[in-house]
């Protein structure tokens, strides 16, 4: 389904809204496998982020602070006041920032493998540099240092189904909008001030090899967050919820339904 502007999967039953971001530069089929589990529980929502999968984009002059207002639209538009988010890497520093300005949206947050800080400088050159990197080799060379930054060794040597999966979608993706989305990454906000005003329940989940977003910064949100919980995904990297996908969405369900 789609409206003029964004993409958007719906299974449409029940009251209680999932409303899932994805990662960078990934689209919302990095979830079918948390829609197919959910959405006997929840209604589910995923979408496409402005110019990746099937959303438009008007013009590339991307922020996240733009994608909090795209996210804050599509809610508006399905008429959702109130919905759990659940952002992964990018999604979460969407999520993040979207609580900030708009927290009356937000019953429960999941943060699934991401940070509060903005980058620091060498975060900032190397986004930089990778935009580079395209531009002068092209989007594979680029897309194969990147699934090996994301996935466990294993993932990859195994030739876990997923690998493959994230790989196509992101050779799929409009190099524009990678250019354009690694120079907002770079300059995002710091949302660090934001974890102590948090007033929901909130899941903190990252990868045990996660070294994008480490479990050493994961517990230091957790501490910062009073009304949340932390776990840490035994055999994952970055990709929690498409590694260990049984204890990912087992953690998750425990979580909303409030079983320890």
């Amino acid at each position: 389904m789609s409206n003029h502007k964004f993409n958007y999967f719906d299974s449409k039953k029940g009251d209680d809204v999932i409303v899932f971001i994805h990662g960078f530069p990934f689209n919302c089929k990095m979830w079918d496998g948390q829609l197919d589990y959910f959405r006997d529980y929840y209604r589910c929502i995923a979408y496409d982020i402005r110019g990746f999968g099937k959303s438009k984009t008007e013009h590339y002059y991307f922020s996240i602070d733009l994608f909090v207002e795209d996210l804050k639209e599509l809610l508006d538009e399905l008429s959702l006041p109130k919905v759990t988010l659940c952002g992964l890497s990018m999604g979460g520093y969407i999520a993040l920032r979207f609580i900030e300005k708009y927290p009356q949206y937000i019953t429960r947050l999941v943060l699934c493998n991401t940070k509060a800080e903005a980058d620091n400088n060498d975060g900032k050159a190397g986004r930089a540099n990778s935009v580079q990197k395209i531009l002068k080799e092209g989007k594979a060379a680029f897309v194969d240092g990147f699934i090996h930054a994301i996935f466990t060794d294993n993932s990859i040597k195994e030739n876990n189904p997923s690998v493959d999966a994230i790989k196509n979608m992101m050779m799929a993706a409009d190099e524009k909008a990678i250019c354009h989305t690694l120079i907002a990454l770079a300059a995002r906000t710091d949302t660090t001030n934001v974890l102590s005003t948090i007033q929901i329940p909130t899941l903190i989940i990252t990868g045990e090899k996660d070294i994008i977003a480490p479990p050493k910064i994961v517990e230091e949100m957790h501490s910062k967050v009073s009304k949340s919980e932390i776990k840490i995904i035994p055999n994952a990297a970055h990709m929690s919820n498409l590694e260990n996908p049984e204890i990912f969405n087992q953690t998750i369900l425990n979580f909303l339904t409030n079983k320890k």
